[in-house]
């Protein structure tokens, strides 16, 4: 647990730059335990899959940012949660 604690602080100590209003750039970083297997119906962040996420980004160069932030593997949606 302490491993994954510190996993949590360094993701977002590392992402803090991309999460910035000013930075052109996207995020969609859910609290999953994996990060495989996505479709583009979950997991979501805020009702928005990776998917469209990357979409809104991609094609309409709107820097989305999307990131969990209710603790270690809370994200419901995720595979791991049995969702």
């Amino acid at each position: 647990l302490r491993y994954l604690s510190q996993w949590q602080v360094n993701m977002s100590a590392a992402l803090a730059p991309l999460m910035d209003p000013a930075s052109p750039h996207g995020v969609f970083n859910p609290a999953c335990f994996l990060h495989t297997g996505f479709s583009a119906h979950a997991p979501l962040i805020a009702n928005h899959s990776y998917l469209e996420a990357f979409c809104e980004w991609y094609f309409r160069g709107t820097p989305v940012k999307l990131q969990d932030r209710c603790g270690l593997l809370c994200n419901p949606t995720c595979a791991h949660s049995g969702s």
